[in-house]
């Protein structure tokens, strides 16, 4: 079995790192996710798009700030899974 490129101290260290970065973006976040669940519930002619629009986003942040900027200090391998978390995130929010 092959290992990781990165120990698992090494992996919890990069959440720490990212956390206390983005602090306090995660209110945002957390405000963002209540207006999807709010659109869901509220069915409107264009809640689906808002809501695609705000997951797309999601998937945009988690591609450039996450994987790119936070975890590919650790493992090569993010920048691959970076660049196709923003193609599904732009493709997300059309």
């Amino acid at each position: 079995m092959r290992e990781l490129p990165f120990t698992i101290d090494q992996f919890l260290q990069v959440f720490e790192v990212y956390n206390r970065a983005i602090w306090p973006t995660q209110f945002v976040a957390y405000l963002l996710g209540t207006v999807v669940i709010w659109l869901v519930i509220k069915q409107g002619l264009s809640s689906e798009i808002y809501i695609n629009r705000i997951i797309g986003l999601f998937w945009i942040w988690m591609g450039v700030i996450y994987h790119i900027i936070f975890f590919a200090v650790i493992n090569p391998a993010a920048y691959i899974f970076g660049a196709l978390f923003i193609l599904q995130g732009g493709h997300s929010s059309d």
